[in-house]
C-alpha cells in the first residue's frame, strides 16, 4: 500500500470509488487541515513506566487507603471477630475448592490476551495476567500494561501486535463489564425473581449489546461508514467542547480510519472470541463469589445466585471509574453494603466473611503470586523496563 494519503474530489468527502459495501485499505482525507497525512497518525500512543519515586509514592497511597478502609471504616460496620470465626470454620476442603475455582477464573480472565495475540497461548497469557494483576493491585495506573508489554517482548512477540493486543484487551474488558448486569438479570429472571420485568430488561440488554457489535462489525467492514461515524463523532464532540468552552478536537475521521485499518483484520478474525473469553472470566469470577458466600454459610434463600451476581455486576460497573487507588478496599465496602442490605443485619458476619474470602482469592493471592512470578520471569532484568516505550491508549482527538 502506498504511503501517500488518498485524495478525493472534495475536501472532507470520501472518494467516489470507495464502495460503501466493500472494505478497502485506503485512508481517506478529512475536513481539518491540521492532519497532513492520515496514514501517519498513530493509532496508539506510548508512555514509559513510572519512575521509581512515583512507583513508591503510588504504593504508599494504596497502602494508606487500605489501612483506612480495613482499619477505620469497615470495623464500624463489621465485627472482625465474627468474620474471623466464620473463616476459621472453613474446612481445608472448602478452601481448596474455592482456590481451585479461583485458578480457573484466573485462566479464563487471561484468555482474552491469548485470543488477541496469536501465538501467546494460555500459559503465557495466565502468567502475564497474574503479573499485571499483582503490579496493578499495588501500583495504580496503567503499569500493568507496561508489565504485559515487557513480558510479551521477552517472549519474542513483535512490538506492534503486542501493544495492539494490550489496548484491545482493555476495550473488551470494559465491554464484558458492561455485559455483566445483563447476565445477572438473566439469572434473576431464570430464578423467577420479578421475572416479567426482568425478562424485558434482559432482552433489552441483549439487544443493546447486539446493536453495539453489529455497528462495530459494520464499521470494520465499511470504510465509508467508519469515516461517517468519525465525522458525526467530531461534530458531537465539537458541540460538547464548545459548550464547555474548551478547544474542539479535530482529525477524528482520519484517526477513526487509522485505528480501523490497524485493528480490522484482528477484530474480524478474533474479536468475538476475545469478547467471549473476557466475559467468561468475569462470569466465572461471579461463580467464585457465589461459592465463597455459600461456603461461609449464606444460604440461597437469603441471597440467591442472581442477587449475588447483580451486586457483583453493579460494583463492577461502578469500578470502571477510577474512584479509589488500587483494587482493594472500595469493592469490599460496596459488596458488604449491597449484599448486607439484601440479606439483613442478622447475616452480616456470614456475608462479610464471604466477601473477605473472595477478597483473598481475587486480590491477595493474585497479588502475591503475580509479584513472585514477575520476579522469576524477569530474574536478572529490570522488573518494569525493557528499554522500550510501553503501550497506553492514545488521547482522543
Amino acid at each position: 500500500m502506498s504511503g501517500e494519503p488518498a485524495t478525493g474530489p472534495a475536501a472532507g468527502e470520501p472518494s467516489p470509488d470507495v464502495s460503501p459495501d466493500e472494505p478497502t485499505d485506503v485512508r481517506l482525507p478529512g475536513e481539518t487541515p491540521s492532519v497532513a497525512s492520515p496514514k501517519s497518525l498513530p493509532a496508539f500512543a506510548y508512555s514509559a513506566p513510572p519512575s521509581r519515586r512515583m512507583t513508591i509514592l503510588k504504593g504508599v497511597i494504596v497502602v494508606g487507603f487500605m489501612a483506612f478502609v480495613f482499619g477505620v471504616l469497615l470495623p464500624r460496620y463489621v465485627d472482625y471477630a465474627e468474620v474471623l470465626a466464620s473463616l476459621q470454620a472453613l474446612t481445608p476442603q472448602q478452601f481448596l475448592l474455592v482456590t481451585a475455582l479461583a485458578f480457573v477464573a484466573w485462566v479464563l480472565s487471561s484468555s482474552v490476551q491469548a485470543a488477541l495475540l496469536p501465538g501467546l497461548g494460555l500459559r503465557h497469557s495466565t502468567i502475564s495476567w497474574l503479573c499485571g494483576q499483582g503490579v496493578s493491585n499495588v501500583i495504580p495506573g496503567p503499569v500493568d500494561l507496561a508489565v504485559r508489554y515487557i513480558l510479551y517482548r521477552q517472549w519474542g512477540h513483535a512490538p506492534a501486535p503486542s501493544s495492539l493486543s494490550i489496548v484491545l484487551a482493555g476495550v473488551f474488558d470494559q465491554l464484558a463489564g458492561l455485559s455483566m448486569p445483563v447476565l445477572a438479570v438473566l439469572v434473576l429472571a431464570f430464578e423467577g425473581e420479578g421475572a416479567a420485568g426482568l425478562r424485558g430488561l434482559a432482552i433489552l440488554g441483549v439487544v443493546v449489546i447486539a446493536v453495539i457489535f453489529a455497528v462495530g462489525y459494520a464499521i470494520l467492514r465499511s470504510e465509508r461508514l467508519a469515516y461517517r461515524v468519525g465525522q458525526l463523532s467530531e461534530r458531537i464532540l465539537g458541540w460538547v467542547f464548545r459548550l464547555l468552552r474548551r478547544p474542539t478536537p479535530t482529525g477524528i475521521p482520519e484517526r477513526t480510519l487509522a485505528v480501523r485499518l490497524d485493528v480490522k483484520d484482528l477484530l474480524l478474525s478474533r474479536g468475538l472470541l476475545a469478547y467471549v473469553a473476557d466475559l467468561s472470566g468475569r462470569a466465572f469470577y461471579g461463580v467464585v463469589f457465589v461459592v465463597c458466600l455459600r461456603e461461609t454459610g449464606v444460604p440461597a434463600d437469603v441471597l440467591s445466585a442472581g442477587a449475588i451476581l447483580a451486586v457483583y455486576a453493579a460494583v463492577g460497573i461502578l469500578l470502571i471509574l477510577p474512584i479509589a487507588p488500587g483494587g482493594a478496599g472500595t469493592p469490599q465496602v460496596l459488596y458488604i453494603a449491597g449484599l448486607g442490605s439484601l440479606a439483613g443485619d442478622e447475616w452480616n458476619a456470614e456475608v462479610s466473611a464471604g466477601v473477605f474470602l473472595f477478597f483473598v482469592v481475587q486480590w491477595v493471592m493474585p497479588t502475591i503470586i503475580g509479584w513472585v512470578t514477575l520476579v522469576l520471569e524477569r530474574r536478572g532484568k529490570p522488573l518494569l523496563s525493557t528499554g522500550e516505550r510501553a503501550p497506553a491508549p492514545a488521547p482522543a482527538g
